[in-house]
């Protein structure tokens, strides 16, 4: 069997890590794999790099919105899967609008999901949301997110001395506003963190201004190094995520010596075992991160995650559609 694996290199490390394990799955089922690398590459010759793409029998995307997909339904007419990541971005990475390759007009990958061969996704809340929402749709098989937890650094050789809360400060993504509320008796030892570049006139923006004006300690720009050794220091890590399908944040912080709070809501009862709140609840948020403080440390079910397993259960998807295609011409 011929795959072409349709990548982006260049949206960081989360990117090696999938593209790892799914190249690992693909190994292990003897796959033959080419691997279409569209980083940096314009729009327009998007199209071109699609056109000049081997023959196979799968075309299996990086990110399920990648713009090279209607492309390779509508042209080349080739059986195509992809993976979809999705959040409180569910939704927009299925109806995400751009000019259709055939008619110029405007289109949205509603039209086109349903086309999919299969879609593979990081949680089981998030396969059931996407049930949930729309019709019509391929199989989806839930195969977690990959992290190499050997990648990190042994995090007891570290002081632990701070609440990390990581994540965007978008309302929509992180109840910031609640948790700066919520932690004001901590305040002295709160550490909120983000990786956005951050435009103090959008949202995000306002919510930084008003951390900083409220005597919390904010890192923006944060970078993985320095992020990695703020985890390494925290005993406990919080999040006011409602949205997030997987929060690998949380889990980075688990993985590096941190008890996790969290909401009460999936998809974190498939990964964490404890210090759940009920999302707006500031007492319970309190009691929550005060008990997590002077609990011993536990990996939780994070271990799941971790790049062989996500890489074996990649291997038993590509696994089943190979004997599903065999069987298929077997009866053609």
């Amino acid at each position: 069997m011929k795959v072409n694996y349709v990548c982006q290199k260049s949206t960081g490390d989360w990117s090696a890590q999938f593209s790892a394990a799914v190249l690992a799955g693909m190994a292990e089922n003897n796959i033959e794999v080419h691997e279409v690398d569209l980083t940096l590459l314009p729009y327009n010759m998007i199209k071109q790099a699609v056109i000049d793409a081997p023959p196979c029998d799968l075309w299996y995307f990086q990110r399920q919105h990648d713009w090279a997909l209607p492309y390779v339904l509508d042209i080349r007419d080739e059986p195509a899967a992809a993976h979809c990541h999705g959040g409180i971005e569910t939704r927009q990475f299925i109806d995400v609008v751009m000019n259709s390759p055939t008619t110029g007009g405007i289109i949205d990958f509603s039209e086109w999901t349903p086309r999919l061969s299969f879609m593979t996704v990081n949680t089981e809340s998030h396969k059931a949301q996407i049930q949930d929402a729309y019709e019509n749709m391929p199989p989806i098989k839930v195969t977690g997110f990959p992290i190499d937890m050997d990648d990190y650094p042994d995090h007891t050789r570290y002081m632990k001395k701070y609440i990390v809360v990581p994540g965007r400060f978008s309302p929509e993504k992180q109840q910031a506003m609640i948790l700066s509320e919520a932690l004001r008796p901590f305040k002295d030892r709160v550490v909120f963190s983000t990786g956005q570049d951050l435009d103090t006139r959008s949202s995000g923006g306002e919510v930084y201004k008003y951390l900083v004006r409220t005597g919390y300690a904010v890192v923006p720009y944060c970078k993985a190094k320095e992020f990695t050794d703020l985890l390494c220091q925290a005993k406990v890590v919080v999040t006011g995520g409602l949205a997030d399908t997987l929060n690998v944040s949380l889990i980075e912080g688990v993985i590096c010596g941190a008890n996790p709070v969290a909401p009460g809501c999936t998809p974190y009862y498939e990964y964490l075992d404890q210090f759940f709140y009920r999302p707006s609840l500031i007492e319970e948020i309190q009691q929550c991160v005060q008990d997590a403080l002077f609990a011993p440390h536990s990996l939780q079910r994070v271990e799941k995650y971790e790049k062989s397993a996500v890489a074996q259960r990649m291997a038993s998807v590509f696994h089943e559609y190979t004997q599903a295609q065999g069987v298929k011409q077997e009866i053609e």
